[in-house]
């Protein structure tokens, strides 16, 4: 039996949502960032989200067409 194949857009999506949260605590907590900072971050972790959903319908339809 293979082992699992790890989907590279999951971890693309991962690290869409780490740098997303980083600038949005950065852009909420440093002195002297500006505001819209926030936003930047908020729309990386729903981008990094996209990704995981397109990751997983992808690895949906990959397993219903093996299935059969």
């Amino acid at each position: 039996m293979r082992p699992a194949r790890r989907d590279p857009m999951s971890d693309a999506g991962f690290v869409a949502c780490l740098i997303g949260a980083l600038a949005m605590i950065s852009g909420r907590f440093m002195a002297g960032a500006p505001v819209w900072l926030v936003y930047v971050g908020l729309s990386g972790i729903v981008f990094g989200w996209g990704l995981f959903a397109l990751a997983a319908s992808r690895r949906a339809a990959r397993a219903a067409r093996v299935k059969g």
